[in-house]
């Protein structure tokens, strides 16, 4: 991804962040696109979040590195962390 100025998503209301906006930023700070992590095989966070989360439109969720058992995606899920917090995340396509 190329080098340019990001900007942290705020609050989407007063007690959650839109988790496509902080997903954006998390992409853009890691270096990589998060839903397609580069390796050998296909590996996507948002496939990974389906295993701890019922995700819907619409829906909350909450992300916790130590869910997560694949390295790829405790760094991510920790980047979330360290930058928003743990949660929650509203969902919305």
């Amino acid at each position: 991804m190329s080098k340019q100025k990001i900007t942290k998503p705020k609050k989407h209301s007063k007690k959650e962040y839109d988790y496509n906006e902080c997903k954006e930023y998390i992409s853009k700070k890691l270096g990589y696109d998060i839903d397609n992590v580069p390796g050998e095989t296909f590996r996507c966070f948002w496939h990974e979040l389906e295993d701890y989360n019922e995700l819907h439109n619409g829906s909350h969720i909450w992300i916790f590195s130590d869910s997560h058992k694949e390295k790829w995606a405790k760094e991510i899920a920790e980047a979330f962390e360290q930058e928003f917090g743990e949660g929650p995340y509203f969902v919305s396509w």
